[in-house]
């Protein structure tokens, strides 16, 4: 068997031998891009697939699906982060606070309210994270070796969105196997804190914190952790721990009396105590009252309110361009990052109407006043690594941009008014005391661009769409919930009445340049409205060039086909001329030693 392949190989080279020289020129060099070609394949094909644990990949395919919808997150270059805006958590497992010089989580508190998993006996094997954009959830899968099976462990946490000092902790073992397996778990030790008395299996916990000269108070507690969990054979066992922290500008010496206090008052009356000190122990013996999945369904509900408002892009290859990935990340850590009073429990009710005015009467708002912040991919806005640190930097950027151009408001409102500027600041959306104008300019409108829930009012909602056609030029489609009217650029047009139903609206380009699109819920104001636009020129929006679509679509100018097939046509091409360009020249340079050359004939005329 080996002498035949091996004779086989001789026949090869016999016949590559026999070869003439450029010919086995070709022939290696086609053999070399081939392999090439392969090569680029697979190193592409492999940085799509950085995790290939199958228990892993098992544990992601659905959070990989929701990724490609932008709803979640599993790359290892986006920070792993939760909160509320009152307190925040990174995948370093350190408690973050709102200083009250800053607006947003950046204060570190040196708190560790997670609980570390470890499998006894076992080597880990893979490990992954996800955010969830949905719900405010994050998830640490890891998966350890256990003879020929894996048994993963997944910890699940999140900051309540309407309990701002509640923390959440879900820690969840699958055993496949036959044998029981235990589990280690373990908590950071609070090292500037003072531990307090154990009181029904649990710490509390105390500390004095002094941060750009203003003393704060803070106080937690946390459920009973077990030294181990034991797993028996083909089941699954999880575990729920909570932790409740609070904080509070105080003055020193009352921080003080309330530590000295702090011991008695937690097996006996919390009344004489500061009130950081006494409300998070009685918040704690609430929670601990109410069932499992009520904590769940009250988080989840109020991300899905600040959810309701949505922006969506068509996906581009080209470069430094943005992507729904990235934008969604940016708006979920703004939004942590951001209270929500009008969702909160405990927020008495006039600062919720407070806040209720602050998003819908807008007599003198102008947000969002700038140009849109969707094509100007500046790294201040848009540049977050996986450190959490670097995200709270960008969102403190985010803030400030959208109060500086007339959205304080919103930014006031907390997070449902942060959603809608967001959003807005990506369409040049801009609302006045009567409409709203979006003022996109018709050059940039070459991708396809969607925007769900935009509030005119507090029931009042409007979407927009915006397609291209067959000819590549750009048009509107606009949508609305209640009764309102739009008409576009230059307000030429009659107002046209909006509903359920998507109407169609074209882009038109005007001189000097207006909003391609107004909306208003009062017909009368559009009508006046045409007669304080000047414009000297109203012209359809041109079609955008095919290279500049094919460069979103295929990532390069060359059409859908990868640039591996036009690199490799290319140096075909280039080698089948330098190949016939060295076959011309052989043959023109033997022609002088051939009977058929003429000088060479007339001499052998003359000779004989």
């Amino acid at each position: 068997m080996f002498r035949r392949h091996w004779g086989g190989l001789e026949d090869v080279r016999k016949r590559l031998r026999q070869l003439t020289l450029p010919r086995r020129v070709l022939v290696i060099v086609l053999c070399s891009l081939v392999a090439l070609y392969f090569l680029i394949s697979s190193i592409f094909s492999s940085e799509n697939s950085s995790v290939t644990n199958p228990c892993i990949l098992e544990r992601t395919r659905e959070w990989k699906e929701l990724e490609e919808s932008a709803l979640a997150s599993t790359s290892p270059h986006l920070p792993v982060f939760v909160g509320n805006g009152f307190v925040g958590l990174g995948g370093d497992g350190e408690l973050r606070m709102l200083a009250k010089s800053k607006d947003t989580l950046s204060q570190k508190i040196a708190f560790f309210p997670l609980v570390d998993a470890e499998v006894v006996g076992a080597s880990l094997e893979a490990k992954a994270t996800v955010v969830d954009y949905r719900t405010g959830v994050a998830k640490m899968m890891q998966c350890f070796s256990k003879g020929d099976e894996c048994v993963c462990v997944t910890r699940s946490f999140y900051a309540h969105r309407t309990r701002p000092h509640v923390i959440v902790q879900d820690i969840v073992i699958t055993n496949p196997t036959d044998d029981l397996v235990e589990v280690k778990l373990t908590t950071h030790s609070h090292v500037k804190w003072d531990q307090d008395e154990r009181v029904d299996k649990t710490y509390v916990y105390s500390r004095a914190l002094e941060v750009d000269d203003t003393a704060f108070a803070l106080g937690g507690i946390c459920s009973f952790v077990p030294k181990k969990i034991t797993v028996e054979r083909k089941r699954e066992e999880s575990e729920r721990f909570l932790c409740v922290v609070n904080y509070e500008v105080v003055k020193t010496n009352e921080i003080i009396e309330g530590k000295k206090r702090i011991n008695r008052a937690v097996s006996k009356s919390t009344s004489s105590l500061p009130k950081v000190y006494s409300y998070f122990l009685k918040e704690f013996a609430d929670i601990l009252s109410l069932g499992i999945g009520i904590l769940d369904r009250e988080n989840e509900d109020a991300w899905r309110k600040l959810n309701t408002v949505t922006f969506d892009i068509s996906k581009s290859l080209a470069p430094d361009v943005l992507n729904t990935g990235l934008i969604n990340a940016l708006r979920y850590g703004l939004l942590a990052n951001v209270r929500a009073p009008l969702l909160e429990h405990a927020v008495p009710p006039q600062k919720k109407k407070e806040a209720y005015a602050l998003m819908y009467e807008r007599q003198e708002s102008a947000c969002y006043s700038g140009h849109s912040t969707l094509f100007v991919p500046s790294a201040s806005l848009w540049k977050i690594s996986s450190s959490v640190d670097n995200l709270v930097s960008v969102i403190s950027v985010w803030i400030h941009t959208l109060q500086q151009n007339g959205c304080v408001n919103f930014v006031n409102a907390g997070a449902s008014g942060v959603a809608q500027a967001f959003v807005l600041s990506l369409i040049a959306g801009k609302f006045t005391s009567h409409h709203l104008e979006i003022r996109l300019e018709p050059p940039d409108l070459h991708r396809e661009i969607t925007v769900e829930g935009i509030a005119l009012s507090s029931t009042a909602r409007f979407s927009l769409a915006i397609k291209l056609d067959g000819e590549n030029r750009p048009y509107m489609l606009a949508s609305s919930n209640s009764q309102m009217y739009a008409c576009d650029a230059g307000c030429l047009s009659p107002p046209e009445l909006l509903s359920d139903d998507r109407r169609v609206f074209p882009v038109k380009a005007t001189k000097p340049l207006t909003p391609i699109l107004y909306i208003s819920e009062n017909k009368r104001h559009l009508v006046q409205l045409r007669n304080t636009i000047h414009v000297s020129e109203v012209i359809m929006a041109p079609a955008h060039e095919q290279e500049l679509i094919a460069l979103h679509k295929h990532g390069h100018r060359l059409g859908g086909l990868p640039v591996a097939f036009w690199v490799l046509l290319g140096a075909l091409v280039v080698i089948f001329h330098l190949f016939l360009f060295k076959l011309l020249y052989s043959e023109w340079s033997k022609a002088d030693y051939t009977p058929y050359n003429y000088y060479l004939r007339q001499r052998y005329v003359r000779s004989h």
